[in-house]
């Protein structure tokens, strides 16, 4: 015989979820999806975060409905203007749309740089999904920057073992300008951020543990994600894979015959594909070049002066670079 909760708040807990749900009975279509994914995303934050670290879900939740309400005054009263990727994207995305209702190529009049990446093609299809509704990637893109902060955070702890630091480095991602901007359009780089915190994460752990199969296979799914993004990041990544690999097989008490083995072993692979794909890797060393003048152009322009005339002057200047492009605009590069 079944028995009846008369407890006030076990009804309640019944009565909210099923109130909420017939909001979306009157909405519009667009604001109904709008409503099921942002309840969606809460929901997760609850699950996940409510228990485990209540001051860390504070930080989870203001930040993503800060990033809410940024976005529904971006597309309301254009906030910001420059938006060239993600228009970039948006215009990619319909122009698959229609090559694939006319029955022609795919890839029809799109350019070859946007071909290799599958971006373009995860735009497209959400697109064609929710009918050409940027906010609904919108909305995807803040929940995926509210994923990122929580495993920067879960990161730092793993690094660190301590809470505190956890939750201010929690605080500092979600407060950096240029990561509450890759959050909050329709961009893919927020995604790429999210790729590789995960990647390191399990990097350190496949690293640090015995049992490291499962932190393997992650490691090796963020990985690849993260290259189908952006090609770039498959040689990246492998650079830096090669450098530690390489630093652990000097470090390893063993004869100068093995070390020699195993690095040109490790080597190999790499220079394999820099044979076939030279192109590749001759494109990838030339796009800083390539895009110098873009990032010396606008009010928050930086390393305006850094000019490149030989390939040492590429290696030389990458730290500063990638210090600058992770990290800027610097308040002090910043004029109008």
């Amino acid at each position: 015989m079944l028995r009846y909760h008369t407890n006030t708040g076990f009804r309640l807990c019944y009565l909210i979820p099923v109130l909420l749900s017939c909001i979306i009975l009157i909405l519009p279509l667009n604001w109904g999806i709008y409503y099921f994914l942002i309840s969606l995303s809460i929901i997760w934050l609850i699950l996940n975060h409510y228990r485990a670290d209540k001051f860390l879900f504070s930080i989870l939740l203001i930040s993503y409905i800060v990033r809410l309400i940024f976005i529904l005054l971006d597309e309301s009263l254009g906030l910001y203007s420059y938006e060239l990727d993600s228009i970039t994207f948006n215009r990619v995305a319909r122009a698959i749309i229609e090559n694939f209702r006319n029955g022609s190529a795919v890839f029809n009049a799109v350019s070859a740089s946007t071909k290799a990446a599958i971006s373009f093609l995860l735009f497209s299809f959400f697109d064609y999904l929710l009918d050409y509704d940027p906010v609904i990637i919108r909305l995807l893109n803040a929940f995926i920057g509210v994923m990122t902060i929580a495993a920067f955070a879960q990161l730092a702890l793993v690094l660190t073992g301590r809470r505190r630091v956890s939750r201010m480095a929690a605080i500092i991602l979600a407060c950096y300008p240029s990561f509450f901007l890759f959050s909050t359009l329709n961009l893919r780089d927020g995604m790429m951020v999210f790729l590789v915190i995960k990647m390191l994460y399990h990097f350190i752990l496949a690293e640090s543990k015995k049992n490291n199969r499962h932190h393997i296979f992650l490691f090796l799914v963020y990985f690849v994600l993260n290259g189908l993004l952006r090609l770039q990041n498959f040689v990246l990544t492998l650079t830096v894979l090669i450098i530690y690999w390489s630093w652990k097989i000097w470090q390893k008490e063993q004869s100068n015959l093995r070390r020699i083995t195993a690095q040109l072993f490790l080597l190999l692979p790499f220079l394999l594909i820099a044979i076939i794909k030279w192109n590749v890797i001759v494109t990838f060393f030339q796009y800083p070049i390539i895009k110098m003048p873009l990032r010396t152009t606008g009010g928050s322009a930086y390393l305006q002066n850094m000019i490149y005339s030989s390939w040492w002057d590429i290696i030389k200047f990458i730290p500063v670079r990638f210090i600058y492009f992770t990290f800027g605009p610097m308040p002090w590069d910043i004029r109008s």
